[in-house]
């Protein structure tokens, strides 16, 4: 790596850090390097674009504001590390007092439960914060690291717009439902003597309708306040992850694989598709537009023996998911996060657990490894 190469990777790590032009110039200048070659470098570093599957144009100076709002918590948390403990304490404390008050004076026991789960409500959402925080700093610095770019911001319109053109493979119920992209990379890993591009973000699912606590105890106004700030704070939240890549070459079909279900496999016998391997048959479902007899040879032609194995051995390692070939690309949805059991924990210390970094690393490196490997067989 030559001189130039140094300064330009320096430039892109302190972009991704929210670092704005005018800083990093007189950091440079500081290090003694050349306002010219400084200025020559940045350029290049704000032409480098990002593969995204919408087409949206993405660099490492998009989304900056989000990142310098999040390192800017982080630091300061840095130089008071005992903060987190200490808001978090008073939050506790603050929910003895209306609980110790209420058992005092022998309130009702329902009254007493909602008063309970409702002085809670700030430690849990304080804990919460935390958590979202954590799983951000972990993203942006594994961004950093590897100079990708990264998105943490939780945006519903950008599913829209997700689905509007992979419908196939996000097909979560939206009539009951609110969803959401969040923690989005781009990026591209190394792949022999070249470079692929890859795009992954995690999908929130969230249930549209109240819980309705009249259905348990008569409305009050501390029935409503419960329902209102406790149980639509804390409903059920699914995360699927979704991971793509782009491929060199550009796919005469478009067909979505899916986890064989006996129901489906029913009303669907005359579109089905059986390939070489048995296994592979049942525990896998081909859904496509169009006329089967269109359709089979090219999607048989894909799905050599080699690639039904790979998919039978990723079956393995990530359990049930779904994988759409569309053009010049390739999608991966599974279920759950990227980082399933964080190991760093804010109340404990202010510092990222780099166990947590190698998880995230590891996980999207095996599902690209896969993916390429699959790539590699398609005829």
């Amino acid at each position: 790596m030559d001189f130039h190469q140094k300064v330009r990777r320096v430039i892109e790590m302190q972009f991704l850090a929210g670092k704005s032009s005018s800083e990093i110039l007189k950091m440079g200048e500081n290090a003694g390097i050349s306002r010219e070659i400084i200025e020559t470098e940045m350029e290049k570093v704000r032409r480098k674009t990002f593969w995204d599957p919408t087409g949206d144009r993405v660099t490492l100076q998009s989304f900056r504001g989000h990142r310098v709002d999040l390192n800017t918590i982080f630091e300061k948390y840095q130089k008071n590390p005992h903060f987190p403990k200490i808001i978090f304490g008073i939050c506790l404390f603050i929910a003895i007092i209306p609980i110790s008050f209420g058992k005092f004076f022998g309130f009702l026991s329902n009254q007493i439960f909602y008063g309970e789960a409702i002085a809670l409500l700030p430690a849990v959402f304080y804990w919460r914060h935390l958590s979202a925080l954590r799983d951000d700093l972990i993203n942006i610095f594994i961004a950093q690291k590897k100079r990708w770019a990264y998105n943490p911001a939780r945006q519903e319109s950008r599913y829209t717009a997700l689905r509007r053109v992979f419908p196939e493979i996000l097909k979560g119920d939206t009539f009951f439902k609110r969803h959401a992209i969040s923690n989005e990379f781009w990026g591209n890993f190394a792949f022999e003597t070249e470079k692929v591009d890859f795009w992954t973000a995690q999908i929130e699912e969230r249930k549209h309708q109240n819980i309705d606590s009249n259905a348990i105890m008569p409305t009050m106004w501390y029935t409503r306040l419960f329902e209102k700030l406790i149980l639509n704070a804390l409903k059920n939240t699914k995360f699927q992850t979704v991971f793509a890549f782009r491929l060199k070459r550009k796919l005469k079909t478009r067909f979505l694989i899916a986890p064989e279900h006996f129901l489906e496999k029913v009303f669907r016998r005359e579109k089905e598709i059986d390939l070489e391997s048995a296994e592979f048959n049942k525990n896998f479902a081909i859904f496509y537009n169009g006329q089967k007899v269109e359709k089979q040879n090219e999607i048989v032609k894909i799905l050599s023996p080699a690639v039904q194995l790979r998919l039978l051995e990723m079956k393995k390692v990530f359990g049930d998911f779904y994988i759409l070939f569309v053009d010049d690309a390739i999608f991966f949805l599974f279920d759950g996060k990227l980082l399933q059991n964080p190991r760093t924990n804010f109340l404990k210390t202010t510092k990222i657990n780099l166990i947590d970094v190698a998880v995230v690393e590891n996980r999207l490196q095996k599902t690209f490894e896969i993916g390429v490997d699959i790539a590699r067989f398609l005829r």
